[in-house]
């Protein structure tokens, strides 16, 4: 899936991306609040100043993804995959729920 085909999903109301394939997308500045993206991929992806509040990140491989500036209240990281402490310190910076 690219950009352009998960932006436009979104806008007629589809909030299901489970599994996704995003990895190194450009997604910057995008607005995806309450999106499931549980169990996407979206490591290498750029994510600077996304609205992600809320949304569903269970299992999702965040791995050198470049959260700079997005806005992850209240989002489920649980099970993430991450960089290691950087998942840890998401969860310190928002409400986030991870699995530690």
């Amino acid at each position: 899936m690219d950009r352009s085909e998960l932006l436009d999903r979104y806008s007629k109301g589809d909030r299901r991306f489970l599994g996704s394939d995003l990895r190194g997308a450009n997604l910057s500045n995008t607005y995806l609040k309450w999106a499931n993206l549980s169990n996407a991929n979206l490591s290498n992806a750029y994510l600077r100043g996304d609205n992600l509040s809320n949304a569903d990140l269970r299992g999702a491989n965040l791995s050198y993804a470049d959260l700079d500036g997005a806005n992850l209240s209240n989002a489920d990281l649980r099970g993430a995959i991450g960089n290691g402490k950087d998942i840890i310190s998401l969860s310190l910076a928002y409400h986030v729920l991870i699995d530690i």
